[in-house]
């Protein structure tokens, strides 16, 4: 199971949340720039992050960004889900026209 929180205050746009259980409880991240990547018929999520503040918690790196990326996965289908996730900084190589 998943447990964070999106807290209310954010840093330079980006909205900081704290994971609230297990190994890493506390720690106060966010995200930075996420994108996909094709590989093999598979599409493999890419994503910085920063630690805000880690509570003097020992983090390992790859367990740590494989919890914050199963997080990130939750945000990124429940934002669907309710149609409401921006998507900027990219070309859609299909168009042609400006609408």
């Amino acid at each position: 199971m998943l447990n964070y929180e999106i807290l209310q205050k954010d840093v330079n746009g980006f909205q900081l949340i704290e994971l609230t259980s297990g190994k890493y409880s506390g720690i106060i991240y966010s995200y930075g720039k996420v994108e996909f990547e094709e590989m093999e018929n598979q599409l493999k999520l890419k994503f910085d992050y920063h630690i805000h503040d880690d509570y003097g918690i020992s983090v390992v790196q790859e367990e740590f960004k494989q919890e914050i990326g199963n997080i990130l996965v939750d945000l990124i289908e429940q934002n669907l889900a309710k149609n409401s996730i921006v998507y900027s900084g990219g070309i859609d190589e299909n168009r042609t026209k400006d609408s």
